[in-house]
């Protein structure tokens, strides 16, 4: 089973954080800017407050408060990669906050949001449906949930994808940041995560209702959201 210890999980990723934005721009080819972008603008009808939860260096949460013109709360337990988007959404996102929060244990109130997000974190927590249920209780009723994950495309993208994926991004992304383990941790955890009806299932589980999954980009990621 994979090892996702908290401890090594913070440890991980706060030694990639001073070059993350580079290594996620490379390795996606640019298309997690799409990505994020498709998530701040159908994650709500109107703007509203949103906890961005799992924010890293806070590119969803620069994206959030431009496309959806939310206000916003990021949110991370890697004290690091907040450290490192800090000068960026204070430039671009002048009215977000930044809170170091762990997703298991959400240190707001009940009903605080309009909308939560989680930009390829799910996969990282501990205890996914702790986590789900972490966000729903923190959503207003009727508030919306939205899940960004990776995910595996189909035939015959799929093989060629996997070869990609297992293989050259580890070593592609330990060239970047100087550290290759965070990159081969990254596909098996794809390979391990519920995906499609399985994650959709987890919600319901924890409490959302109209759950839809919409695959992009051929399926390498997927983007989830539920009703609170």
């Amino acid at each position: 089973m994979l090892d996702k210890d908290p401890h090594q999980i913070r440890s991980m990723f706060a030694s990639v954080s001073h070059r993350y934005d580079t290594a996620n721009r490379v390795l996606s080819m640019r298309f997690d800017v799409a990505w994020r972008k498709r998530v701040a603008r159908q994650l709500l009808p109107a703007p509203g407050r949103v906890l961005d939860l799992a924010a890293g260096t806070g590119d969803l949460t620069v994206d959030l408060a431009r496309y959806g013109q939310h206000r916003v709360v990021s949110a991370d337990f890697t004290y690091e990669m907040l450290a490192h988007g800090q000068l960026k959404v204070l430039e671009r996102a002048p009215g977000a906050v930044q809170v170091a929060a762990d997703a298991l244990a959400l240190p707001f109130q009940s009903g605080s949001f309009d909308g939560v997000s989680v930009a390829f974190g799910v996969r990282n927590f501990h205890d996914p449906l702790q986590g789900l249920r972490e966000t729903r209780r923190v959503l207003r009723t009727d508030g919306a949930l939205g899940v960004l994950e990776f995910s595996m495309p189909r035939q015959p993208l799929r093989f060629v994808y996997g070869i990609y994926f297992r293989h050259i991004l580890p070593a592609i992304g330990g060239f970047i940041t100087g550290t290759r383990s965070p990159y081969d941790y990254l596909p098996a955890s794809v390979q391990t995560f519920p995906e499609g009806n399985a994650f959709l299932s987890l919600m319901s589980e924890a409490g959302f209702r109209n759950c839809v999954a919409a695959r992009m980009s051929g399926g390498i990621v997927t983007f989830y959201r539920g009703e609170a």
